[in-house]
């Protein structure tokens, strides 16, 4: 079975337990002070948590086994023996070496290890079994691949009472497979929010993953492979073609810590074939007792088919499958097209060896010219030590994973300024990196006026190829694009002076979500203040808004943005802000406006007239476009506080739902 952890406030998510089964549900008392709601009115919180057919789990964790209990210990051993003294409860969570005063059938006797992987699994099972349980948990963390084996050797020994998996992301496949191996349970978030390291959701589960639950024969393993995975689609896109084609597959994410980790793991579980990824693609290599003809030109290696024996084959997918989605964007790459290739590692030489041979002119730039050297060595491109030359670039192809989620987000591969003088009036970008859709250089490029284009597409023709590699997608059927999760973004518009930077922060904290400046976060970007960039020009100002909207639009999926007051002078952002979430127009009278603004003289003027003259030339103009914009209008007046105010939206938001 599935357990769905959850705290009191994501109890409503329980909902998607639909078609798990058997479901459980682990309420964590630790987490948001549930545990006082739950002493003064227990009958209603296990009324509301306890699913239909399943068993409800009390947790309260303390802090130094990961959770956020804040009281004594005595305090937290009360509560628990007062849950377990619950009808309705069926067990309760109790970590080795804690004595609570609660009967043997209804004890989860756990141990979790948050610095790696004891060395005898047996020896801390048999401690478990001493201290007594109907149940018993033992979940270490991982710190390579091939920890899920010593897993699945452990759970192979037990007798059908131990729930087992492991912690981070190298454990991902022992949260996947527990059952399979035979744990009577896996953890999985009932919510978003992951409640342990690695933790999957269990709509992950039911969805992505639902092979290793449905099968009635163990499936055939495949699975992605790095040095980090977490971010891949490519575990949905597999498993959803897997599934509509009726294989018996199920595709794992297989974080490794190094390619041997891999190898040694692909064999022993056995796996049939795995999807490469950074950095393993040149390193796998050697591994592989053979080569197809791209791999082999390319020296890389983004697929590999393991046979009966455990050899490895390696083929490479990358450059077809970045030519098929290009021109299908673009159109055909024309002879002598000028192409400026942004990185030197295996995207990029893949993306060269595809374009050279269509005879486009490939450039090759990369922040160490001597790299980019060893990317063009033994072909015909030409490693670019400055990106201005005399013939413009027509299109620009993003290799490196600035703008990647994680640590690259914010990365651009090199400044505009650098660029912006190279490009041909009609260039066009195409970026690799697909999560997030829209990253800082195409972003820019977009409030430019230039055409863009994101990684998506060669990632599922890629996809495509390896997996009539393997042999389970019909010839000419494609992968589904997965969905894109709906945003919830609350859009504050409005004249300067209406009071959105003010109320952002206030209604984020009441709905719980993240409240965002866009005026700040420019200047951030920038490295200067509103004034400074408003004084290059108010054109100049517009397309730095544009890319900084449009980027926290492609970013988050929740929050309360304060917008600056002319955000709705671009259309394409207006669609933006009303296909991401609810646009709600703050509408202040003018003489208000008027009063605020002159009580602010550091802000710069938009007319060069007085604020009363200003505010009613500028409204006059914008005011029909707040209306357009907007989902919502939220009278402001001068008696509103702000909490009143944020009362009211907040209010108007429940109302529109």
């Amino acid at each position: 079975m599935i357990v769905a952890v959850t705290s009191l406030g994501e109890l409503p998510a329980r909902r998607s337990l639909g078609g798990v089964g058997s479901p459980a549900i682990e309420l964590r008392l630790d987490l948001d002070g549930g545990w006082r709601e739950f002493l003064r009115k227990p009958r209603e919180v296990i009324e509301h948590a306890k699913p239909a057919g399943g068993k409800l789990i009390i947790t309260c964790r303390r802090a130094e086994e990961g959770g956020q209990w804040g009281g004594s210990e005595d305090q937290r051993r009360e509560v628990l023996t007062f849950a377990a003294a619950q009808p309705g409860v069926d067990f309760i969570d109790v970590e080795l070496g804690v004595d609570v005063a609660a009967p043997r059938e209804k004890i989860i006797r756990s141990f979790h290890d948050f610095s790696g992987m004891p060395h005898d699994l047996n020896t801390v099972a048999a401690r478990l079994e001493a201290a007594g349980g109907e149940l018993f948990k033992l979940v270490p963390t991982a710190h390579c691949l091939c920890d899920n084996l010593r897993l699945r050797d452990f759970l192979a020994t037990r007798e059908g009472d131990f729930i087992s998996f492991a912690m981070g992301e190298y454990g991902g496949p022992s949260r996947i497979l527990a059952e399979l191996w035979g744990s009577v349970a896996t953890y999985a978030a009932l919510g978003e929010r992951a409640l342990a390291p690695g933790m999957l959701t269990v709509h992950e589960l039911q969805t992505t993953y639902r092979a290793a639950f449905d099968a009635v024969t163990p499936p055939a393993f495949f699975g992605v492979t790095g040095l980090h995975v977490g971010h891949s689609l490519s575990p949905t896109l597999h498993n959803e073609a897997m599934s509509r084609f009726g294989a018996n597959n199920l595709y794992l994410p297989l974080a490794a810590r190094d390619v041997a980790d891999f190898v040694q793991f692909a064999r022993s579980l056995p796996l049939k074939g795995a999807s490469v990824t950074v950095p393993f693609k040149e390193a796998i290599v050697p591994h592989c007792v053979s080569l197809d003809n791209e791999a082999r030109s390319l020296g890389a290696v983004n697929t590999v088919t393991l046979d009966d024996k455990g050899s490895l084959r390696g083929a490479n997918t990358d450059a077809r499958g970045f030519l098929a989605d290009l021109e299908a964007q673009f159109g055909d790459v024309q002879p002598g097209c000028r192409f400026l290739v942004l990185g030197a590692g295996g995207a990029a030489r893949a993306v060269a060896h595809a374009l050279l041979q269509k005879g486009a002119f490939v450039g090759v730039f990369s922040r160490r010219i001597e790299q980019a050297k060893a990317a063009c060595a033994g072909t015909a491109a030409k490693a670019v030590a400055e990106v201005a030359e005399d013939d413009p670039w027509e299109c620009i192809v993003n290799c490196t994973p600035c703008g990647m989620r994680g640590e690259h987000v914010d990365e651009m591969p090199l400044p505009w300024e650098q660029l912006a003088p190279a490009l041909h009036k009609n260039a066009v970008f195409y970026d690799l990196v697909y999560e997030p859709r829209l990253t800082p250089l195409c972003a820019r490029a977009q409030a430019e006026g230039f055409h863009i284009s994101h990684g998506l597409g060669m990632l599922l023709r890629q996809g495509e190829a390896q997996a009539a590699i393997w042999g389970y997608l019909p010839p000419r059927v494609a992968f589904k694009e997965p969905p894109v999760a709906p945003s919830k973004l609350v859009w504050l518009i409005g004249y300067r002076g209406c009071g959105k930077s003010t109320l952002a922060p206030l209604l984020a904290s009441k709905l719980g979500v993240p409240a965002f400046d866009l005026d700040a976060m420019l200047e951030k970007r920038a490295g200067q203040k509103i004034g400074q960039v408003f004084a290059s020009g108010q054109a100049q100002f517009r397309v730095l808004e544009d890319a900084e909207l449009s980027l926290l639009a492609a970013r988050e999926n929740s929050g309360v943005v304060a917008t600056g007051g002319g955000v709705i002078l671009n259309p394409r952002l207006i669609e933006t802000m009303r296909e991401s979430g609810t646009v709600i127009f703050l509408d202040a009278p003018e003489d208000l406006l008027v009063e605020r603004l002159r009580a602010q003289p550091g802000r710069p003027s938009l007319t060069g007239r007085g604020a009363a003259e200003e505010v009613h030339e500028v409204m006059a103009k914008r005011r029909p476009l707040y209306e357009k914009a907007a989902h919502l209008r939220v009278a402001v007046s001068e008696d509103a506080t702000p909490e009143i105010l944020c009362a009211e939206v907040a209010k108007r938001l429940k109302q529109n739902e």
